[in-house]
């Protein structure tokens, strides 16, 4: 799974007017996350462009080991360990089995993108919005506890799954009876 800067720049903009969005920097890089989302950046790895939005946002970047939360109405700063616990949280949970493979189909339903596993066929919905922060269609993620994370070269990224509505759910256990995610063909 890899970031796609742009999207993570329009989703903060997005976050920066919708409510804010929270900024760490610890030793192991820039951390930035919403309601829906949460990316994890390694030291060098953090994109120019990236940095200069969240000083644009906020008037600088956090100091080392410090965290903020940004927003329209104003900056404040945050408590450190609150910010980091939902990804440290879930790094721990994606390295213990029971995590499931999902990869995104082309399927939409009220807004949201419909994601499945591929071993049980567990669908999964992702706000399209939310989902702006992964890069294309070859997106290598596992679902763990209703969000899809993933590990990459640069560090960690979530996008969290909807809620499906009690009246949606006959919908989408019938959507899960079908394969909608290519068949790896080993070639």
């Amino acid at each position: 799974m890899t970031i796609y800067d742009k999207g993570l720049i329009r989703a903060m903009k997005q976050a920066y007017r919708d409510g804010g969005y929270d900024v760490a920097v610890t030793d192991h890089g820039v951390l930035i996350q919403a309601d829906g989302w949460g990316v994890e950046i390694l030291g060098e790895a953090v994109p120019n462009s990236v940095k200069s939005l969240i000083v644009l946002h906020n008037g600088s970047l956090p100091r080392m080991d410090s965290a903020v939360h940004v927003s329209k109405g104003g900056c404040a700063d945050a408590i450190l360990e609150m910010v980091v616990s939902t990804m440290d949280d879930l790094a721990e949970a994606y390295t213990l089995p029971g995590g499931s493979p999902i990869k995104p189909t082309r399927l939409t339903f009220d807004g949201c993108r419909v994601w499945q596993t591929t071993d049980n066929l567990r669908i999964r919905l992702v706000d399209v919005d939310d989902q702006q922060i992964l890069s294309g269609e070859n997106v290598d993620a596992h679902l763990v506890n209703r969000v899809i994370f993933g590990r990459t070269w640069f560090g960690s990224m979530y996008v969290r799954t909807q809620l499906v509505q009690e009246e949606d759910a006959p919908l989408m256990k019938h959507l899960a009876e079908m394969q909608w995610i290519p068949v790896d063909c080993g070639v």
